[in-house]
């Protein structure tokens, strides 16, 4: 094969067995995706469904749309991005102008046209009207006098290496007369940080919360602290952060978002911008973001007609920016 051949390149979905062991299920699970030669995929709900599509952030052609149908199969979408041959070497998703769509930022190298593009979200791209969801929140058993420390993870519209994008994640603490926001500290992944008072006689109760810059909330269930130990209201054996911390699910699985529990948001990750080799895990679980630039998506409901019918057309226009 010829070095500028890519025919035979093409992304490859791999399901995660819950136990770390992957199978290849490309040729059962995505369609229409061509071979070219390409850098990245960036894992993010365009469609505003709650689960993640992939966009293939390509060196030889236009950037590509595999739209995921809430069951862990992707499909590619003509026209999501305008044509032509660009030489993209990464990507960034975010809302670049305030109006709750998602847009992209790429960076260009190597040959052909080196401007760095910006693509703008269209009207047919719905609004994020979903709150970011907290999958899962740390256990403890902490003791009267305690300081405890707990890490959460939260999940969101788009994912990132260096975080998500979000306006704020924060733990509100509640005990009899009182009630205190705590600003958490993003430590990696999808994982957030926060020190919680000293641990009365009475204990108290908190929340770990999460806000998208489109003014959407996100609350995990509350979690009791008190002198014998703490009822996380988990279930199930939960995720292990990286730096060997259990994370436990919040308890049934919902989004928990305050008033009516509504609300899911696209699985693991942050709100921010995905990037990783792997698109999704298919298999519906949070899944999570690691800061070595792995991804994988959680499953939802499958899209909506009018939602399908929104993405037959373009989905984003096109601004370019020359390079500093």
């Amino acid at each position: 094969m010829d070095r500028h051949d890519w025919r035979g390149f093409t992304e490859q979905l791999l399901i995660n067995d819950g136990a770390g062991v992957f199978s290849d299920a490309t040729a059962a699970q995505v369609t229409g995706n061509p071979g070219a030669d390409d850098n990245g995929i960036a894992c993010v709900d365009i469609d505003n469904d709650g689960d993640f599509d992939a966009v293939v952030l390509s060196l030889q052609t236009e950037e590509r749309l595999l739209q995921n149908d809430g069951s862990g199969n992707f499909a590619l979408v003509a026209g999501a991005f305008p044509g032509g041959v660009d030489s993209t070497l990464w990507g960034e998703f975010g809302d670049l102008n305030g109006d709750a769509r998602l847009d992209l930022v790429t960076g260009q190298g190597e040959f052909n046209d080196q401007t760095n593009k910006v693509y703008f979200g269209s009207n047919a791209q719905p609004v994020d009207d979903r709150a970011p969801t907290v999958i899962a929140v740390q256990e403890g058993a902490w003791q009267v006098g305690d300081e405890p420390v707990v890490r959460f993870a939260v999940s969101d519209r788009t994912m990132s290496d260096e975080g998500p994008r979000l306006a704020m994640a924060y733990v509100v603490v509640v005990s009899p007369g009182s009630r205190e926001e705590l600003t958490a500290r993003f430590v990696g992944g999808d994982v957030f940080r926060v020190e919680l008072p000293t641990v009365p006689e009475d204990g108290y109760q908190f929340q770990a919360c999460a806000e998208d810059r489109a003014g959407n909330v996100g609350c995990s269930e509350s979690i009791d602290v008190s002198g014998g130990g703490a009822d996380t209201g988990g279930a199930g054996s939960g995720d292990t952060a990286g730096d060997g911390d259990t994370m436990a699910p919040d308890g049934d699985g919902s989004d928990n978002v305050p008033g009516d529990g509504s609300g899911e948001g696209p699985g693991s990750g942050l709100d921010g911008d995905s990037s990783g080799s792997a698109a999704t895990d298919g298999t519906g679980d949070g899944g999570s973001s690691d800061d070595d630039g792995s991804c994988s998506c959680r499953t939802q409901s499958p899209t909506t007609p009018l939602l399908w019918m929104l993405l037959g057309l373009p989905l984003v226009w096109r601004r370019s920016r020359s390079r500093a």
